[in-house]
């Protein structure tokens, strides 16, 4: 399934979304399991390096960002967040 979005899940999101995503059959890696003390910079080339959506969901990357890294449009993006809040995720948690 080579167009399944990906994730790199942050150490700030709750887990809740990490098992949403899991149970919903998504492709996510959790910088918490790969080393939860990354800088910035490396969780980044991560997600750059395998196309992964990270930090989306912490709001420190725009839709316009996760879009250009991702090759999706914004409004593909747009439709992927919309869809998490609908499914009332709570990220704290």
């Amino acid at each position: 399934m080579g167009d399944q979005l990906k994730f790199l899940v942050g150490v700030g999101v709750g887990k809740k979304v990490e098992k949403w995503l899991i149970e919903n059959g998504y492709d996510a890696k959790f910088v918490r399991d790969i080393n939860p003390k990354a800088k910035d910079s490396e969780i980044l080339s991560i997600a750059i390096i395998e196309s992964r959506i990270y930090k989306v969901m912490e709001g420190e990357l725009t839709q316009v960002e996760a879009a250009e890294i991702l090759k999706l449009s914004e409004r593909q993006i747009g439709r992927i967040v919309k869809r998490i809040k609908e499914d009332s995720i709570d990220p704290v948690e």
